[in-house]
């Protein structure tokens, strides 16, 4: 009778695929792995291994996602805070981290089938220099991928995420290469450790705690976000189908907001032109060619400067995790 399970198995997952490629499917999904130690102790197993089948769930559930044509997919690893844990838990977490990093790359029938490209986000400097090394050398082995991303986010919190990006925006106008009024939260969401891909479709956190834990605070501002009660290494694509429905149902209304939002952005950056070139701002529908002329000239330039930056920003942090091989 076995094979008549995975034959049922085979079919309602088809059907699974089909349902929510008919839909819209998130471009980008963000993970919160929570409940491998409870799950360890329900089993009466060791920790270590509540985490070693933790990631078989993510590598289970990156399959059913990038099936369904996700296109990012950011993994909260380890966190800032985890830190504070026991020493003995941090070195197991350091070495399941280096291990999986490293099978990771070498899973030819997932990483290669997909072609998925795997990045770090977090301040890795904090991180264990084996450690370190063991992220460079995945980053590298998948670069050159074209597929789907894989943001894994290690001695990481949104927080601190997002003052090293304030900081470094600060540092650029010091410098001069930025001004004031380059400055918003559409650069700074480019700044971010997930640099272009900064939306957040669906946000999903297992073991049935409501909080985000500190991350990708500024990312999910518009996501639709999935409390599922149920530990991290049970989790399994039905769960994840469910977020999909869920997502779908508001979708529209998403984009709406967003629409606005970015209307919103447009809008402040017209008037800060206006009021650095012509000394006050002026309505669109008012404005006289010569204005106009003069005002576009110094949007042009805003967004001249944002791009600069933005592209030194990511050459650096690329040349940050190249120099640690």
């Amino acid at each position: 009778m076995e094979w008549l399970w995975d034959r049922v198995q085979r079919s309602t997952r088809a059907l699974a695929l089909h349902i929510v490629r008919a839909g819209s499917v998130p471009h980008h999904v963000g993970l919160v792995m929570d409940g491998n130690r409870r799950w360890a102790e329900r089993q009466h197993l060791e920790r270590s291994a509540g985490h070693r089948h933790g990631f078989d769930a993510l590598l289970r559930v990156l399959e059913f996602l990038l099936e369904c044509g996700v296109g990012v997919v950011t993994v909260y690893a380890f966190s800032i805070e985890n830190f504070k844990r026991t020493k003995e838990e941090v070195g197991e977490l350091m070495a399941l981290a280096r291990e999986k990093l490293h099978e990771l790359a070498k899973q030819r029938n997932f990483v290669q089938r997909n072609n998925v490209r795997v990045r770090v986000c977090g301040d890795v400097t904090l991180l264990p220099r084996d450690v370190q090394e063991t992220l460079a050398r995945t980053v590298a082995e998948t670069e050159k991928n074209t597929g789907p991303v894989l943001n894994v986010c290690l001695g990481y919190t949104s927080r601190d995420e997002i003052a090293r990006a304030g900081l470094r925006i600060a540092e650029s106008i010091g410098r001069g290469d930025l001004e004031g009024r380059d400055v918003n939260e559409e650069l700074l969401a480019q700044c971010l450790d997930t640099e272009e891909f900064a939306r957040v479709d669906v946000l999903v956190r297992t073991s049935g705690v409501s909080r985000l834990s500190d991350f990708l605070l500024w990312q999910s501002a518009f996501a639709q976000v999935s409390i599922l009660d149920v530990l991290w290494p049970d989790v399994g694509p039905w769960h994840l189908f469910w977020c999909f429905m869920r997502y779908q149902a508001h979708a529209a209304d998403i984009q709406t907001r967003r629409a606005a939002y970015l209307e919103r952005l447009e809008d402040e950056d017209w008037n800060a032109c206006c009021a650095a070139a012509l000394g006050n701002v002026v309505d669109r529908d008012s404005i006289t060619a010569e204005q106009r002329e003069t005002v576009e000239n110094e949007l042009a330039a805003m967004k001249l400067r944002r791009s600069r930056h933005v592209s030194r920003e990511r050459r650096q942090r690329r040349d940050s995790i190249r120099a640690l091989l």
